[in-house]
This record gives C-alpha cells, sequence and structure tokens, in this order.
C-alpha cells in the first residue's frame, strides 16, 4: 500500500492548509534569523588559510614524487599519489593548524594517513607531521607508524601566457579498418 497516497485529502486539505501556512510563516521568520545570524559569524573551515590546492612532498624522502592534495572548504580533502587517490576529512584546530584523516581502499585492505600541520605566516606554504597505517581486510593492522613530516606549497593561477610555438599535431596514422575478423565480427581497431 502506498503510504503517501491521500495523505492531503480534501477533508483534511482546509486544516492541512493553516497547518502549512503556519509552517511556512515560521520558516520565514527562522529564515531571517539565521540569514541575520549568518551574516556576523564566519565558518571557520571556509575562511582557513588551509584551504585550496597544494603541492606535498614527504620530508623523509626527498626524492619520492610530490602528491597534489585539494583541502575543500566543506571539509573534505583529497590527495593524490602514485598509489593512487586517498580521500578523508579535515578539521581546523586553530587559526592557522589543522588535521586530516585521509583513506585510501585497496585490495588487501585500507590504507591511513593522519596529519597535523600549520600553514606559514605567508599563507602559501604549510609543514606538518602524520603517521601511517595499513589494515589488511582481516583486521590485523601494522598499527601507526612515524611520525613522518610533509611540508606543502599552495598551487596559485598561473594566467596563460603568449605560446612561443603551437602544439605538437599527430602524425597522421593509418584509418581504423571495418574488416571482418575470422569471426564474421569488425575487425578491432587499433586506433585509440
Amino acid at each position: 500500500m502506498n503510504s503517501h497516497r491521500g495523505w492531503l485529502a480534501p477533508s483534511r486539505a482546509r486544516g492541512a492548509g493553516a497547518s502549512i501556512g503556519a509552517v511556512l510563516l515560521l520558516l520565514a521568520l527562522t529564515a531571517g534569523v539565521v540569514a541575520a545570524t549568518a551574516t556576523r559569524t564566519k565558518d571557520p573551515v571556509a575562511d582557513h588559510p588551509l584551504v585550496g590546492a597544494w603541492i606535498a612532498v614527504n620530508d623523509l624522502d626527498p626524492s619520492a614524487t610530490p602528491s597534489e592534495v585539494v583541502i575543500d572548504s566543506d571539509g573534505t580533502a583529497t590527495l593524490f599519489t602514485d598509489e593512487g587517490p586517498y580521500v578523508g576529512v579535515w578539521q581546523a584546530t586553530g587559526a592557522m593548524t589543522a588535521q586530516a584523516t585521509l583513506v585510501s581502499t585497496v585490495s588487501s585492505g585500507v590504507a591511513t594517513f593522519r596529519v597535523d600541520v600549520t600553514v606559514g605566516d605567508d599563507g602559501d606554504t604549510f609543514d606538518g607531521s602524520y603517521t601511517f597505517e595499513s589494515a589488511c581486510a582481516c583486521g590485523d593492522t601494522t598499527g601507526e607508524l612515524g611520525p613522518g613530516s610533509v611540508s606543502g606549497t599552495r598551487i596559485i593561477l598561473d594566467p596563460m601566457g603568449e605560446p612561443v610555438a603551437p602544439l605538437p599535431t599527430p602524425e597522421p596514422g593509418p584509418s581504423p579498418s571495418l574488416e571482418a575478423s575470422p569471426s564474421g565480427a569488425p575487425a578491432p581497431s587499433s586506433a585509440p
């Protein structure tokens, strides 16, 4: 049975109309109070200097490929590494400090980074420490290993300049073949 059918039957419409009107009035009054309050307070996450895109370097292994990190004002964080992406959450712990937990699922289990960072006075660098934990699907864990150290540099807008040369164009190759394969189906194309 559809429980939503008849929720506002004609016999209830008059009473429901008054109730809906009262709810709408209450919402309008509440919205005004919320809007007034929102203009007086700032969102500590949205205004935090860590929000943005960063290039991060593992200070324990400077020869390792740097990673990209995106810190979003909604409290989510994404780390892109050679091994794949890590997703997670972050929160401000002070005006220039924050912590994050980032996880990646792999076939053998879950890998977790826990990070504490401090944004530099310039707002375009950070330094921090992290621990790493690996847990297999069976439930065994390495425990938190570390601490390691990490540093980052903000990715800044670099507007497009005047090109010094045109982009290279691909060499024309053979056209894709639609010849039938021995099975009668079109032969697979070698073109990407």
